[in-house]
């Protein structure tokens, strides 16, 4: 074998593992990735997919006792992005008050959701936090879709709020609206504002089945009840 053979067969070589070394650090894990999820079962959906809640929240602001009265409607809206964690279900969650402004996803954006019941509303005015942040309001939070109707998947569901803080709004130095809270009796004292009480009704017992088991189910109820 001549020299210049030698050298090309060592060259190939080389080149052959400096590929298989890029393939597996930089390709086969997001390779993996894609295939996991793109063949990874989509979640089934909820055997109840709307449900309405009555509630009353009762908290002092500025020495006068106030009352909300409303419903919480919490409604399925389809699966959000996949992810390397899965992917979950989306539900939208409002007060019932306000459902004849929208009945959409794209326009909840101005509606009173669920998770921040308003308390007192601070945008037109210069109040900040003990950081220096502005303020834009306090709120209650009331649970969400998940809780209500009985999604636990992703670790999504969360109950209303207990009352040790009263949570708010605040405009960060970026511009980023972000959330936080102060304990309540800093908030009774600095903000005159106390939560009292939360009664709703309880969250539903929902089911989650594919296709397949839905279709065996009604199988089984068939068959039962013939004589």
């Amino acid at each position: 074998m001549t020299k210049p053979k030698k050298i090309l067969i060592v060259f190939g070589i080389a080149l052959m593992a400096a590929a298989s070394v890029f393939f597996y650090i930089f390709i086969y894990p997001w390779l993996c990735l894609w295939l996991g999820l793109t063949l990874m079962p989509t979640p089934p959906k909820p055997t109840i997919c709307y449900g309405e809640f009555p509630f009353t929240l009762t908290y002092e602001l500025n020495g006068e006792v106030k009352t909300i009265e409303d419903t919480a409607v919490c409604k399925f809206d389809g699966y959000y992005e996949r992810t390397e964690a899965g992917q979950s279900r989306k539900w939208i969650t409002y007060l019932k008050s306000e459902i004849e402004s929208s009945d959409t996803t794209e326009e909840t954006g101005h509606i009173t959701e669920v998770e921040q019941i308003p308390l007192l509303d601070l945008k037109n005015e210069e109040i900040t936090d003990d950081a220096g942040h502005k303020i834009l309001k306090f709120y209650f939070y009331g649970g969400n879709g998940h809780y209500y109707m009985d999604d636990e998947l992703g670790r999504r569901a969360h109950p209303p709020q207990d009352f040790s803080e009263v949570y708010y709004t605040y405009q960060h130095e970026n511009g980023e609206i972000r959330h936080g809270g102060i304990k309540a009796d800093e908030a009774l004292k600095k903000y005159h504002i106390r939560l009292i009480s939360w009664e709703s009704t309880p969250p539903i017992k929902n089911s989650f089945k594919t296709t397949s088991q839905k279709l065996f189910d009604n199988l089984f109820k068939t068959f039962s009840k013939t004589p």
